[in-house]
């Protein structure tokens, strides 16, 4: 084979190579991207555990998480502190599962299931009394996002109070 020869046979390798590298790169790029997100999940786990240990091991501490939203206002104010910062301190990590939702490093999927957290502990804390002194804190989308699962849980018990038999009427 003469000079010439290599040298078409070389231009046609890099025409198969270069859209074979190029497939290759995406393949890996989605890899990673996967691999980023199951971080992301399992960091996210590794945050509330420690909050969730706590709660088990100390029992003042899971009695206060339990009682603090009913109990509130008869609370001492050093237990009433105690209790808004476990509040905060629980908003800080969905709001940043709220920002990884939005730029998508994390899967829907486990989005939802904390998404399920949030909207119960938004209920079980009765968070709307607590959140006009506390969404001041927070960024703009995540307030938004509190602010429409509080009105939708509003909305629910208007419906259900208004479409239920008042108990103890005659009928």
């Amino acid at each position: 084979m003469t000079l010439k020869d290599w040298a078409d046979v070389s231009v046609v390798a890099q025409g198969i190579l270069l859209p074979l590298s190029i497939l290759i790169l995406i393949w890996q790029v989605q890899k990673q991207s996967k691999l980023t997100k199951a971080a992301n999940a399992q960091s996210l786990v590794e945050i509330a555990s420690p909050f969730n240990l706590a709660l088990v091991q100390d029992a003042a501490m899971a009695e206060l998480w339990k009682h603090g939203a009913s109990r509130f206002s008869e609370m001492e104010p050093i237990l009433q502190d105690r209790y808004m910062n476990m509040l905060v301190w629980w908003f800080l990590l969905h709001e940043n599962i709220h920002h990884q939702r939005q730029e998508r490093l994390i899967d829907k999927a486990i989005y939802n299931s904390w998404q399920r957290d949030l909207e119960h502990f938004i209920v079980k804390h009765r968070i709307a009394d607590r959140w006009p002194s506390m969404r001041q804190f927070y960024h703009v989308a995540f307030v938004r996002h509190v602010d429409s699962i509080i009105q939708q849980h509003q909305n629910e018990r208007a419906s259900r109070e208004t479409h239920s038999p008042a108990l103890g009427s005659d009928s």
